[in-house]
């Protein structure tokens, strides 16, 4: 038989491809750890017998990290994750929602909430290593994540992320419990669960994958990506649906009740509009 022949019509699995060659090239660096430099004046302040706030949100977009930015102004930092590949040239010396960056606060007055904004563009190869080194200290009691999904990888039924907001819920098996026991008869969840068929990768999947292996309480809010003109607008339904997810996990009112203030929606999506507003011309912008 000739084999050559074949080889026109099958690749031939004795040589590696060329996207098999170039992963190859970047499997140890995805594999890196990040490097987390500790304020230890506040972890030991807020945290002297280990990280174990009542709440973790972690916030992986640009809405929300402006969101949390402009709600809770009373975080203290508490550190800051490092990726190795990222250079730090340029950075603001205060945290800026215009930096390529991971800032962890303390909340409350006895850190009730730790707060991480993760500005990263990390890709879903890296997205692992980088949740098991950021969250392997921590044992929250419960976990949110504020996320975003591409619009190609989506299939949200009638709803036109283009028009109006589109928002959806991923749980824990653990978080879901706790949304059927609280009902009366068929459960309802605070907003709607991602539809069948949509794809969640980066850091919110890899966030709430790492909490499902542990039987953690945690709840990812799934914004869709917008056309860049709204993406202003994205912020109020995303403090909505914290809000909603807040309370119906039993979380004190005063971890949600500043996300309500009218003041703060006008504050966070300014923010978004100077961070990122030349940047977003012409491109897909992510809403959340």
């Amino acid at each position: 038989m000739n084999f050559s022949e074949l080889e026109d019509v099958y690749s031939s699995r004795t040589a590696q491809q060329d996207d098999e060659e170039q992963a190859t090239s970047h499997a140890a660096s995805n594999l890196e750890c990040p490097i987390i430099l500790w304020n230890m004046r506040v972890r030991e302040r807020f945290y002297p017998e280990g990280l174990k706030p009542e709440l973790l949100v972690l916030a992986t977009s640009r809405a929300s990290c402006a969101l949390i930015n402009a709600a809770y102004s009373n975080k203290q930092v508490l550190g800051t994750c490092i990726l190795p590949e990222v250079s730090l040239s340029g950075h603001h010396v205060q945290p800026s929602l215009k930096d390529q960056s991971c800032v962890l606060y303390a909340c409350g007055q006895s850190g009730e909430m730790l707060l991480i904004c993760s500005q990263y563009s990390v890709k879903p190869e890296r997205s692992v290593s980088f949740i098991k080194a950021l969250l392997h200290e921590m044992h929250p009691k419960q976990v949110l994540i504020l996320g975003g999904v591409p619009s190609d990888q989506l299939w949200a039924g009638d709803v036109d992320p283009s028009q109006e907001a589109a928002l959806f819920l991923l749980s824990t098996e653990a978080s879901k419990q706790v949304h059927v026991s609280k009902g009366q008869g068929p459960p309802v969840p605070p907003i709607p669960y991602l539809p069948s068929g949509s794809i969640v990768t980066g850091l919110a999947a890899a966030c709430l994958s790492y909490c499902q292996a542990r039987s953690m309480y945690a709840d990812l809010v799934v914004a869709v990506d917008m056309v860049p003109g709204l993406a202003h607008l994205s912020v109020r339904p995303l403090a909505d649906a914290a809000c909603k997810i807040m309370s119906a996990v039993n979380m004190p009112p005063e971890f949600f009740q500043t996300l309500q203030q009218p003041g703060i929606f006008k504050r966070a999506a300014m923010d978004v509009e100077r961070a990122y507003g030349s940047s977003l011309d012409g491109v897909g912008a992510v809403f959340v």
